[in-house]
């Protein structure tokens, strides 16, 4: 009787089924695990031939995620028309109830959002139509642009080239056909998301998907400070924290809280809101101002664009407030200080004083604008000025921070443009991370020949002037150089933080946060030693295009996990075997 649901008939539900003759649709419908009210009537129109959703349930609108939310259909009777087993109690679940009235968050199987994270289009997981052809509510959050129990892109339009249409709720061909041509969604290409982070991707989508109830229990496990907050509402602050990498505009308010947010920035933000406060902290640290937001009138701006979203609760803007002033604070500030006291007490006091000078550089107004413009960690600044700047003046004090901002301001250079960039070009961060095998810190030198025109670089002009427009091409010259070079022996016991560990291991924030927590030591010297024993996939990728052969992440993968040299999500491998068995040389 019920379509795909496991449904066992029993006299009191035959009893209603027999009762709604001429009320309810011929084929009745029961909810599917994931299924939004939205994807159950559509279902059911599906099923039912009709050839409009809303001839269906008599709405005098196109129904939809966006426009499920309970003043607009609890007065419908959609429980007898669809024919539901136990009447509005199957619906009640699926029912976006607003927590207060004239509040614009509902609930979301438990998750209080923003309505307007509910979006209008239909969406589709293709691999998941091949389980189970019935739609799913989260793939309609505007947060989310993959389905996070298989890890595809979501499609939102017609994979048919010669129609394209986009999908919508509007007209029930079938849950896996595009409703202009017919197109089998199913049988549609999508990519899977690729990630180095997919525990913290588990964690903020399980705070949201109705299928994962232990997502929600996550939350007893984080800061004391966050713990009593709704999923839904730190689904929300992730959202945030990831729009703000995606450089949103802050001053389009609704615009920010209901971005779709990349994978790898969402994989960021959350991993964030689990090392709380610590994570938000290097976050922030990292983000520095936003266009638009005023200067002065909040401890950081990153907390003025979130209160400007209007999403958040007063107690979570509080929150951020709080660690954000915490960290600008002296005793935050000194956040290099304070983890080699926690790390290494007994260190020796010329170290100590050492750590010192780079805390208290980083704490200059102009020292913080170069970092924000030259998207460089500190530690790159501040060798770079002890190794390359002219320290001579009147008051060195006085003339640090602005030696460093017109530094940063001149750093890259206008290289030339190459048209066959993407054929025969490497990032410069993937080529130095590849080639160096030194101890220290390399990046000074780097960007001093970068700068004085010794090491030859090309620019992919749509990036403008930063550090990912510069491409190495000449790799040869690159070698002799890295194969040679020193790094600066000064910064070699400095601990450093999580988004250092990233850049010098050119890996994603979330990853390096996975190889320490915030008490452990982690310096150049640990540096050094972990990349003599271990190398990324994608360095694997980047040392066989250096060597002229054309290696993909994924054929790397399955050679190295059929020779049993790396696990299936493995983030780096062992070095040695893996580069005699690829065949690659250094």
């Amino acid at each position: 009787m019920y379509e795909q649901a496991d449904i066992f008939v029993t006299p009191k539900i035959a009893k209603r089924l027999i009762a709604l003759s001429g009320v309810r649709v011929g084929i009745p419908v029961a909810p599917l695990p994931g299924e939004g009210l939205a994807d159950l009537i559509y279902r059911a129109a599906c099923l039912n031939r009709f050839n409009r959703v809303r001839d269906m349930v008599g709405l005098g609108f196109n129904f939809s995620h966006a426009w499920a939310v309970d003043d607009r259909t609890h007065n419908l009777g959609l429980a007898d028309r669809l024919g539901t087993p136990n009447g509005h109690a199957d619906l009640e679940p699926l029912m976006y109830r607003r927590f207060s009235s004239g509040a614009s968050n509902v609930n979301f199987f438990g998750a209080s959002l923003s309505r307007f994270q509910l979006m209008g289009k239909r969406r589709v997981s293709p691999l998941s139509l091949k389980s189970s052809l019935h739609s799913k509510a989260i793939w309609h959050l505007r947060g989310l642009s993959f389905d996070p129990n298989n890890y595809q892109y979501l499609i939102s339009s017609c994979p048919n080239p010669s129609c394209s249409k986009e999908l919508n709720f509007i007209y029930p061909l079938g849950v896996n056909r595009c409703h202009r041509c017919g197109y089998d969604l199913r049988e549609a290409e999508s990519e899977m998301v690729v990630t180095d982070d997919k525990s913290a991707l588990d964690f903020v989508t399980g705070l949201v998907d109705p299928e994962r109830p232990e997502g929600k229990r996550a939350v007893a496990q984080l800061h004391p400070d966050l713990r009593g907050q709704n999923p839904g509402e730190l689904f929300t602050l992730c959202v945030l924290i990831g729009a703000a990498f995606q450089n949103q505009d802050p001053t389009a308010r609704r615009k920010i809280a209901t971005s779709t947010i990349d994978p790898p920035n969402l994989a960021i933000a959350a991993r964030a809101v689990l090392t709380w406060p610590d994570g938000l902290a290097d976050i922030v640290s990292r983000l520095g101002r936003f266009r638009g937001a005023a200067e002065g009138t909040e401890p950081h701006s990153f907390s003025r664009f979130c209160k400007d979203a209007g999403v958040l609760n007063k107690e979570t803007i509080g929150t951020i407030k709080k660690v954000i002033a915490f960290s600008r604070s002296g005793h935050k500030q000194a956040r290099c200080l304070r983890r080699l006291e926690v790390i290494n007490p007994n260190a020796k006091r010329s170290l100590r004083l050492e750590v010192a000078a780079l805390t208290a550089a980083s704490t200059d107004r102009y020292f913080l604008q170069a970092a924000s413009i030259s998207k460089l960690p500190p530690i790159v600044l501040y060798d770079s000025y002890l190794e390359h700047l002219d320290l001579r003046g009147p008051n060195r004090q006085d003339v640090f921070g602005k030696k460093v901002l017109a530094w940063a301001s001149e750093l890259y250079p206008v290289a030339v443009s190459s048209p066959t960039l993407g054929q025969t070009g490497l990032p410069l961060r993937d080529t130095v991370n590849t080639l160096f095998r030194g101890r220290g810190n390399v990046w000074p030198h780097v960007l001093a020949g970068v700068r004085n025109g010794m090491l030859p670089i090309v620019r992919a002009p749509a990036k403008g002037q930063s550090l990912e427009s510069l491409y190495v091409q000449d790799f040869p010259t690159w070698q002799r150089f890295l194969a040679g070079a020193e790094g600066v022996k000064a910064s070699l016991d400095y601990p450093l933080t999580s988004i250092e560990v990233a850049f010098f291991l050119n890996m994603s924030i979330g990853a390096a946060q996975t190889l320490f927590d915030y008490k452990s030591e982690f310096t150049f010297k640990h540096l050094h030693r972990f990349k003599q024993k271990f190398a990324l996939v994608d360095e694997l990728v980047c040392l066989a295009a250096i060597q002229g052969r054309e290696l993909t992440r994924s054929s790397i993968s399955r050679r190295l996990v059929s020779a049993r040299i790396r696990s299936t999500g493995d983030r780096y491998v062992r070095r040695a075997p893996a580069l005699r068995h690829l065949g690659l040389d250094f």
